[in-house]
């Protein structure tokens, strides 16, 4: 195909260009409702080699404008994920952050350089979105453009999938957005399984203590190294990236929604929820930022005006995997949120956890879809 002359593709070499990089999806989603605006200081970290855990010394990355004329109409990563190729051997290399003008050829103009980048690299295979690993978010919209937006779940346009599917990739998997009806009675076999734990007495569970927040910090960070990976193309964490998400979690978190389950003195699983602030933060100015959004919020006590609470992490020490504690986390999670007056849980996770199989007995609905893409 010859590419018009139009269009360049060109890697950023400066802070001008990154700024260029990171403001474009507002060009994108300028008339879109459903758009969340990120927050620019944050994006410019998370882009930082020198502020991201993921990009000190675990991946080698090509940041891609796509200009037509003097206009940026497009952008990609394409990311050699050292760790992913250590850990799998399958010579899989990612791309990610795409966002793109309705332009089939501008899509396959950025596709196709991300895919020559990698191969030059001696990988194989392609897969994305991952903004920048698969602990990072991942994937494209799919089904639920028009329900409400939620936290931490991309929102991307539609014409993605079929810019992608023209490319020539295919699925590899589905992350499955879920709502919870609080209001419905709650399992009888989960409140069969807490129950017993609970009586047996082994266990303990408690709420996190916020004043003492470098404490709880350091006695959770095992739970989450340990924990194992749950289905394929994951990636266990980092001490970096567990600390960093720490500590943005930190001014998001309701101490009755944080839980901890304890056995001795040992913390042994975790469950963090958050007020879903999604619906709301897309009213935000990028320029304020969201976490100064929700902390005057929460000084104004505005965050009870939010009904629904996103579940962010459900952790369980490779050593007490199968013994129904995600049964107790959830227990205490829903019925601690109905006493604080929310009425839905959002649950993201891939199709093929495990903890599908609960989320379903509680009555989840999925209401969103994202999909990962691959050759």
């Amino acid at each position: 195909m010859t590419i018009p002359s139009r269009y360049r593709v060109r890697e950023i070499d400066s802070s001008k260009d990154l700024m260029k990089f990171i403001k474009l999806p507002w060009k994108i989603y300028h008339n879109d409702p459903q758009w969340t605006p990120p927050e620019i200081s944050r994006q410019r970290n998370f882009l930082d080699r020198s502020c991201n855990p993921f990009l000190k010394g675990h991946a080698k990355t090509c940041f891609f404008l796509l200009e037509r004329g003097r206009e940026v109409i497009g952008r990609i990563v394409a990311i050699d994920n050292f760790r992913h190729r250590k850990l799998y051997e399958d010579g899989a290399g990612f791309f990610g952050f795409f966002e793109c003008i309705e332009d089939c050829e501008a899509a396959e103009r950025l596709l196709g350089v991300a895919k020559d980048w990698l191969i030059k690299r001696g990988l194989k295979k392609m897969i994305g979105p991952t903004n920048f690993s698969s602990n990072d978010e991942c994937g494209i919209l799919i089904e639920g453009f028009d329900s409400l937006p939620s936290l931490g779940v991309p929102y991307t346009h539609a014409a993605y999938a079929r810019f992608f599917e023209h490319f020539g990739l295919t699925k590899i998997k589905d992350l499955l957005v879920w709502t919870v009806d609080l209001s419905r009675p709650l399992p009888e076999r989960m409140q069969r399984i807490s129950s017993r734990i609970e009586v047996r007495g082994v266990l303990r569970l408690r709420r996190a203590n916020p004043n003492a927040y470098e404490r709880e910090r350091a006695l959770l960070k095992d739970v989450l190294l340990s924990a194992p990976v749950q289905g394929w193309g994951e990636l266990p964490w980092t001490e970096e990236e567990y600390h960093a998400r720490a500590d943005e979690l930190r001014y998001l978190v309701i101490p009755d929604l944080f839980l901890v389950v304890e056995h001795g003195d040992n913390p042994v699983a975790f469950a963090i929820s958050v007020p879903d602030y999604g619906p709301i933060l897309n009213q935000v100015s990028s320029q304020f930022g969201f976490i100064n959004f929700i902390s005057w919020m929460r000084f104004k006590k505005l965050s009870r005006m939010i009904n629904r609470f996103r579940m962010f992490s459900l952790q369980i020490h490779r050593d007490y995997q199968r013994r129904g504690i995600e049964s107790l986390l959830y227990m205490h999670t829903m019925r601690t949120a109905k006493g604080l007056g929310y009425r839905d849980a959002v649950v993201m996770v891939p199709e093929d956890y495990p903890i599908t199989r609960q989320i379903k007995e509680l009555g989840g609905k999925v209401e969103k879809r994202l999909r990962i893409y691959g050759t």
